[in-house]
């Protein structure tokens, strides 16, 4: 188990009721009707989190991680040629200010922390004293360096050889109780930069800065069931067997800690295949279509990273 802070949070109405997972899920229980088979056999339903009661909850001890969801957490390959890495949020925000449409400059530290990212904003906008209430969505992160020019804080960092640990590069893991055993462990990477595909020999389309990608892990009783991968503007659900795995060792120390340690000391975490410069992920290496009809590859590559390994913080959400 890990030591976290619960986050009491809200879910907002967009997103309470939206399951990525949900079609593969039907699909696979109508397959298993048709054919006469139980699928996973007669598994409970996944609840919304907001409907979750003390006694449908998977997970009981608050502000604890279980060790399966570190135990699987998804090993991220990127490609061979990246130019641009994985970095932290944490570090990207100082390289801007928050100016509203006016140009003018919103009262922050002097280095752009993630807590001076809030709803609204109180600035003396008229010299005069009084104070104007600036919502989140009138402001806009202005960059103090010309990102044309590729900073480095732009380029993120490269993880090690061999390892794949990226201590600067961490990944947020938000995990969720679903009740009746679920529990969705979602890992956050975050990229400075986007560097957009190439059409027809044009392009690139699409560069932006700061780049989310993120993945799923469902679980049941602490065994992973299904992996959900970001691509663009939506993704791809997976049968977790399906998906190819890199197997290792259970230290002797995780044998004797870990809650869900079953006598097999052999770890699989999966493998998730992450495209150059946009970073949308994939279960295997080859071409995969973008959404605009074109095609460009990703491969298997030289330098794995480990989100795992670099985590700067856990939310378990308490709803």
């Amino acid at each position: 188990m890990v030591d976290v802070s619960v986050v009491q949070a809200l879910v907002l109405p967009p997103l309470e009721s939206y399951d990525p997972l949900e079609p593969l899920m039907k699909r696979d229980i109508s397959m298993s009707q048709r054919n006469k088979v139980q699928f996973h056999g007669q598994l409970p339903p996944i609840l919304n989190p907001v409907d979750v009661e003390n006694d449908q909850r998977t997970l009981h001890v608050p502000g604890k991680i279980p060790s399966y969801v570190i135990n699987h957490c998804p090993l991220v390959h990127l490609y061979s040629e990246e130019k641009y890495w994985p970095s932290d949020i944490a570090e990207y925000v100082q390289n801007f200010q928050i100016k509203d449409k006016r140009g003018n400059c919103m009262p922050t530290h002097e280095n752009l922390t993630l807590h001076d990212l809030k709803a609204e904003y109180s600035a003396d906008l008229f010299g005069n004293g009084s104070e104007t209430l600036i919502p989140s969505g009138e402001v806009f992160l202005t960059s103090l360096d010309d990102f044309d020019k590729d900073p480095t804080w732009l380029l993120g960092h490269p993880p090690e050889y061999g390892t794949g640990y990226n201590s600067r590069a961490p990944a947020v893991l938000v995990v969720v109780d679903k009740g009746n055993g679920w529990v969705d462990a979602f890992w956050f990477f975050f990229y400075p930069f986007n560097h957009g595909p190439f059409i027809m020999g044009q392009g690139p389309w699409g560069n932006h800065v700061g780049d989310w990608e993120h993945s799923l892990v469902r679980f049941y009783n602490g065994i992973p069931k299904y992996l959900w991968m970001s691509a663009h503007s939506s993704g791809t659900g997976y049968r977790y067997e399906a998906v190819e795995k890199f197997k290792k060792l259970r230290k002797r120390k995780q044998q004797d800690n870990d809650d869900d340690n079953d006598g097999n000391n052999i770890l699989e975490r999966p493998l998730i295949f992450s495209a150059r410069g946009t970073h949308a992920n994939y279960a295997s290496t080859g071409q995969h279509a973008h959404d605009i009809p074109f095609f460009y590859a990703i491969e298997r590559l030289h330098r794995p990273w480990t989100p795992m390994g670099s985590i700067s913080e856990f939310l378990l959400l308490h709803l």
